[in-house]
């Protein structure tokens, strides 16, 4: 497909790490939970343990400020309470996974997401144009007291948060991830609506019913109008939350963390028809299981930023390939 826009601009944030699983148990796995990696900027160090499990959640709406009066406005950031609401345990977790979505924005903007208390990164969470709703999945460490911090950049928009994850403060509870090569587990090949089972492939010796839930990416494109993308668990009911909005001729993508059950998830298209492709980026399954990688959350820093008023190289080309220097915590 070839893209409509002549370049990208394109930033790439650090929000979390993977420890590598060489690491998992070991001494040097150990130190390096307890002091500061120095191979990170000061202002990146977790207020979380590095040994962290994943526990995927049915989708629960956290907050949802869509009314007149309760559209977030630049220069008043929200602060919300996360642990112990929407499923989420009110100790012992460390950072959460959410979708957050910008509802019909008056300007174009972006969301900051962060840990409440500290200060606003110069970050993005998600972009949003003028009189469009986008969504994204965002992993936040939060504070002492278990809340975020939500920073609109410009003019008003409406705000929906919800909970389909957290990360406990263990080394031996939660799922640990296991990163994949990208596969398509679904392609509508031609606009479509309908709900859709999907099942997991083997990945290895691993099974899918053995995995506890998936890292997919969503991609929306030629959407004959407006309408929305649900991923959930083939266990559960359908949620209300929709995983990402679109409208007629946009092409948008969201990342999504679904609980499965028996290996497999849901996908429904409601509104108007569109193609829809699901890829696999990873999984998470029992500690149990060789290969699995606990999770550090750090507060947000930039690592590049192709911009050329920000030190960049300038726009990224059709075809073009960046390569990002994560390590370190270098930033452009």
């Amino acid at each position: 497909m070839r893209l409509p826009a002549r370049y990208i601009v394109l930033s790439v944030l650090a929000t979390s790490i993977v420890v590598p699983s060489a690491l998992v148990g070991s001494t040097a796995h150990a130190a390096s939970c307890a002091a500061p990696n120095p191979g990170l900027r000061a202002q990146s160090v977790s207020v979380a343990a590095c040994d962290a499990g994943f526990v995927a959640t049915r989708t629960q709406r956290l907050y949802s400020g869509v009314s007149a009066g309760r559209r977030l406005a630049h220069g008043h950031p929200l602060t919300l309470q996360v642990a112990g609401r929407a499923g989420v345990p009110a100790t012992g977790v460390t950072a959460v996974a959410l979708n957050v979505t910008a509802v019909q924005a008056q300007s174009s903007s972006y969301l900051t997401v962060w840990p409440a208390g500290r200060a606003k990164p110069a970050t993005t969470a998600l972009n949003v144009s003028a009189g469009s709703t986008r969504s994204a999945l965002v992993v936040s460490a939060i504070n002492r007291r278990g809340a975020v911090s939500i920073a609109n950049a410009a003019g008003r928009t409406g705000v929906t948060v919800d909970v389909v994850g957290y990360y406990l403060r263990s080394t031996t509870r939660g799922s640990l991830y296991h990163p994949t090569r990208p596969q398509t587990l679904f392609d509508s090949g031609t606009v479509a609506r309908g709900t859709k089972r999907l099942t997991l492939p083997s990945v290895g010796k691993v099974r899918s019913s053995r995995m506890s839930s998936a890292l997919v990416n969503v991609t929306v494109t030629g959407a004959v109008g407006h309408g929305s993308v649900t991923l959930w668990s083939a266990g559960d009911s359908r949620p209300s939350a929709r995983t990402l909005v679109f409208d007629r001729g946009s092409v948008v993508a969201n990342s999504a963390v679904v609980r499965l059950s028996s290996g497999s998830l849901r996908v429904a298209v409601a509104g108007h028809a569109a193609r829809v492709t699901v890829t696999l980026r990873g999984w998470y399954g029992a500690r149990s299981l060789a290969g699995g990688r606990p999770f550090q959350a750090l507060v947000p820093y930039r690592v590049s930023d192709t911009r050329a008023t920000r030190g960049g190289s300038g726009a990224l080309g059709p075809n073009s390939v960046l390569r990002v220097a994560v390590a370190g915590g270098r930033s452009a």
